[in-house]
C-alpha cells in the first residue's frame, strides 16, 4: 500500500484531498467499508470504539451500504486497526480502507 500511495505522489496527486475537504486528519483516519444497510449507527460506533477513543464518524449510506469515515483520538489506536482488513460488526464483516481513500 505505502508503495502505491509513494507511486501517486510523485504523480503530484494528493490522496489525501478527500480526507482534508472534511476536516479529518489522514494519518489517523480509517474508511470501513460493506457495512450493512440494516446496521444501527450506535451499533458502528460501539464495535469501532473498541479500537480506541473516536474522535470523529462519519457514516454514509452508498446504495445497499454504509461507509463510515473514522478519527481516532491517537495515532496507535488507528493503527490497531489499520493491522486488519475486515472485522465483524454485529454478525456481518466489514472492510476496513487505509488512510487516504
Amino acid at each position: 500500500m505505502e508503495v502505491a500511495a509513494s507511486l501517486v505522489r510523485e504523480k503530484g496527486i494528493d490522496i489525501n484531498s478527500n480526507l482534508k475537504r472534511q476536516g479529518i486528519r489522514s494519518d489517523q483516519a480509517m474508511v470501513i467499508k460493506k457495512i450493512s444497510m440494516n446496521t444501527p449507527k450506535d451499533m458502528i460506533i460501539a464495535t469501532v470504539s473498541e479500537f480506541g477513543e473516536i474522535k470523529l464518524i462519519k457514516i454514509q449510506l452508498i446504495g445497499m451500504w454504509q461507509k463510515a469515515v473514522v478519527e481516532f483520538a491517537e495515532l496507535s489506536q488507528a493503527n490497531l486497526l489499520v493491522s486488519k482488513w475486515s472485522f465483524l460488526i454485529g454478525k456481518n464483516s466489514v472492510h476496513v480502507v487505509i488512510r487516504g481513500f
